[in-house]
């Protein structure tokens, strides 16, 4: 009985690895899930009526970051900085430099780094921020040395630029 337990539990384990695997998005994935979800934020809540929908990419990367950290400091930070509200750490986050007609000044358009990231957690869950964590985190504690907190960055430089109308 108890062998039988253990090779429930082995294969058990074995079937939740394959699908946690399996639910780890790419980095293109994460990046066209990014720019998508970023459309839809500005044209349904950030730009106004004013404006004429412009909506341009110019440089995207994905920051890879630490879930845990046996610094205690570090470990302090990724836990008030880098988790969603359920708790969930975040694995990633995708950011872009957008020129948009925030300010509704066609044909200017402005980089205004507001609504310019989405974040990707270890519970799957996915959220656009208004406001790039790293710049966030630096704000509130000060701390510039990001190398316990950030682990890769992946920069794509311009293979997810476009340009677009939102209207």
């Amino acid at each position: 009985m108890k062998k039988r337990v253990f090779v429930f539990a082995v294969l058990a384990m074995m079937l939740f690895g394959a699908l946690t695997a399996q639910a780890e998005l790419t980095t293109e994935e994460m990046c066209t899930m990014a720019i998508d979800m970023l459309k839809n934020v500005w044209k349904n809540d950030v730009l106004t009526d004013d404006s004429d929908g412009y909506f341009e990419v110019a440089h995207t990367r994905v920051i890879y970051l630490f879930t845990e950290s046996s610094d205690e400091n570090k470990a302090k930070y990724l836990q008030q900085y880098f988790t969603n509200d359920n708790g969930a750490a975040m694995e990633a986050f995708v950011e872009c430099t957008l020129f948009t007609d925030y300010f509704s000044s066609a044909p200017y358009y402005s980089d205004v780094m507001l609504y310019h990231c989405v974040a990707f957690y270890e519970d799957g869950t996915e959220q656009v921020l208004s406001k790039s964590p790293v710049e966030i985190f630096r704000a509130r504690s000060f701390e510039t040395r990001y190398d316990g907190i950030i682990r890769e960055i992946a920069d794509l430089d311009g293979k997810y630029n476009e340009i677009c109308y939102l209207k």
